[in-house]
């Protein structure tokens, strides 16, 4: 633990796990994976939910494929080993050590939303629908099972296990395609355009808005991202 924190509070209920996220300075903690990197001095108390038993069960029924928010990116890499899904394949990119996917949640991970996570781009591609707690703890996420066999993901690094400054994913339905872009940005942007519009020059012209989140590094400048990621954009049409 971190030395701000002077309480740790076990609810019994989602509902009281919300009311006493009302405290100032308090947190939820699941996997805490994140919060133990950080360890924020501003936090105070912790809130416990994991004896709460968060939902972790992947059930799929009538085209909709239903994720609960206590389930680990482990489990999700599992599935996509069996099942080849390809955005399953972003829970283990995401975060290469096992140790930690057997500890880190899809409820945290899509809370946290970090911007070079490539799990949570492809899920922002996906289009995903949420369930929440009082429209507080996120309790699972909804996704349309029909659009895994339209998707692609693209990533950008300086070594295949190196965090991607670039990443590209989209999803095809029908003659449009839902775009998601993320990397070293401060978010991610997303757009919907038709797939005509990844086989042409149109990609520069996407990649220049999208761009704007992001900024010069060690990396590259930000005109050289744009440009990788317009090429990431062509190859994503090419898979679509």
């Amino acid at each position: 633990m971190w030395s701000s924190i002077s309480d740790i509070q076990f609810p019994n209920t989602l509902p009281e796990a919300v009311e006493l996220l009302r405290l100032k300075d308090s947190v939820l903690i699941a996997g805490g994976t994140y919060l133990a990197a950080e360890r924020d001095a501003k936090i105070t108390t912790l809130i416990d939910i994991n004896p709460l038993l968060l939902d972790d069960t992947i059930l799929a029924d009538n085209g909709i494929l239903r994720i609960g928010a206590g389930t680990t990116l482990q489990k999700l890499v599992e599935l996509f080993d069996t099942t080849g899904h390809p955005y399953l394949a972003g829970a283990q990119i995401s975060c290469p050590s096992k140790n930690i996917r057997n500890q880190r949640t899809i409820g945290g991970e899509w809370i946290r939303h970090r911007a070079d996570s490539e799990l949570v781009v492809m899920l922002e591609a996906l289009d995903i629908r949420t369930e929440w707690e009082q429209e507080i703890i996120l309790t699972g996420i909804e996704i349309d099972s029909e659009a895994f066999d339209t998707t692609a993901l693209e990533r950008f690094a300086l070594l295949p296990s190196a965090p991607a400054f670039a990443i590209v994913a989209g999803v095809r339905r029908g003659d449009r395609v839902r775009i998601a872009i993320g990397g070293s940005a401060r978010q991610i942007y997303t757009t919907t355009v038709d797939v005509d519009e990844l086989q042409s020059d149109n990609t520069a012209a996407i990649a220049a808005i999208a761009g704007k989140h992001f900024c010069d590094d060690h990396v590259g400048s930000r005109r050289y991202k744009q440009s990788v990621i317009a090429t990431g954009l062509q190859r994503v049409g090419e898979q679509l």
